[in-house]
């Protein structure tokens, strides 16, 4: 839409501190959108809802983004405005991917069909940086199969040339990102050195958001790596970065990844840590978050000798994966409930819970969690006989 640039005497003091004056007017904005919707004034509608993303997601403002992006959307597809819906799929796959009570199916199948439809409108309006977020969305998406590594890493690595191409950074950033992500806990040192390269782009970018990001999984990396202490330093530093932003949503992504450190090194604020992860999770709807939270939780109580709070737990948790369709955590956090049903004597529902676990394992060709739950289906069998 037309843009009017008021006076740099007016617009300097307000540019010092854009999410103060997003605080101030965010209400404004949103009323601005329903009323272009209600004028059918469509390129202004989207043009303004895009322009409130990055406040109301560092505020947690979820809800109101979903459907203020809900209405314009459905304005652009009545009236045939194809930029204006690419612009808006984006944000509200954010939005109903991470933020947002479960819906229809699982959530990462739905985050796949969101991104290729976006990936063919962004074609069709041959949109850069549409192109190259609609392949980092669809690379993020297949990690949930446990077994699109090689296809998502080169769905990211095409974004990663994409954005290259357009001197769009911030695409760049986002490519960066999902490499990691789908090299994750399994390779963690291939994940580390893609989010080195990351931290370059990260001070080009100057995004104190990004910054935090890969800050965050930085640490998380060299905790997987065996650097303990790096990883929590890291993990400690991009928590103060998320408060200072009073971003919640990164302030949770390193609680968690602070929990499972503090868990594998028997340092007592595992629990704590884990339960303002979980307490945040909650209240923000944060699917992943949350069911990685409560896994650790029923490990913790496994740990501690109480199977009937780790089952509780555990089975909590087993719950909220199948509503995220993420198949790899799905099947690491059965394998857990199977040993608390085992430490609970239960043995007959043990092996049923390890026998899906296995099967989920087999079905993403991941070997090692396949020979672990031959292990402990052998060991249960052979116990059972003698």
């Amino acid at each position: 839409a037309p843009r009017w640039r008021p006076p740099a005497a007016v617009s300097g003091p307000l540019l010092a501190d854009p999410m103060a004056w997003f605080g101030a007017e965010h209400t404004a904005l949103m009323a601005g959108v329903a009323q272009a919707c209600e004028a059918r004034l469509t390129q202004l509608a989207w043009d303004l809802a895009g322009s409130t993303e990055t406040y109301l997601n560092v505020r947690g403002l979820y809800d109101g983004w979903q459907r203020m992006h809900e209405q314009a959307l459905a304005l652009c597809r009545e009236t045939g405005d194809k930029l204006g819906e690419a612009v808006l799929m984006r944000g509200l796959l954010e939005v109903t991917t991470w933020t947002a009570p479960a819906g229809p199916g699982p959530a990462m199948t739905r985050m796949r069909d969101g991104a290729s439809q976006l990936l063919d409108l962004s074609t069709a309006l041959n949109d850069p940086i549409g192109i190259s977020d609609a392949l980092a969305t669809l690379a993020w998406s297949l990690t949930a199969d446990g077994n699109g590594g090689a296809q998502a890493l080169a769905l990211a690595e095409s974004a990663l040339r994409t954005a290259a191409d357009a001197d769009y950074l911030g695409g760049q950033a986002r490519a960066y990102h999902v490499m990691a992500i789908i090299h994750g806990e399994d390779d963690p040192q291939a994940a580390h050195a893609v989010l080195e390269q990351a931290t370059k782009v990260a001070e080009a970018l100057g995004n104190a958001h990004y910054t935090t990001t890969i800050t965050q999984f930085l640490g998380a990396a060299k905790a997987f790596c065996g650097d303990i202490e790096g990883g929590r330093e890291l993990l400690e530093r991009s928590l103060d970065m998320a408060r200072r932003l009073n971003y919640r949503y990164h302030e949770t992504f390193s609680l968690l990844y602070l929990s499972k450190l503090f868990a594998a090194t028997g340092d007592e604020r595992a629990r704590a840590t884990a339960e303002l992860t979980l307490a945040h999770s909650e209240h923000g709807n944060f699917g992943h978050h949350l069911a990685d939270a409560l896994s650790v939780l029923g490990q913790l109580d496994l740990a501690e000798g109480d199977p009937p709070a780790a089952i509780a737990t555990l089975e909590r948790s087993v719950r909220v994966w199948r509503t995220r369709g993420s198949i790899p955590y799905l099947a690491r956090t059965l394998s857990v409930l199977g040993d608390a049903h085992d430490a609970a004597g239960d043995h007959r529902t043990a092996r049923t819970v390890w026998l899906e676990a296995r099967e989920l394992f087999r079905e993403i060709s991941h070997d090692d969690g396949v020979r672990t739950l031959d292990g402990r289906l052998t060991r249960e069998a052979n116990g059972r006989r003698s």
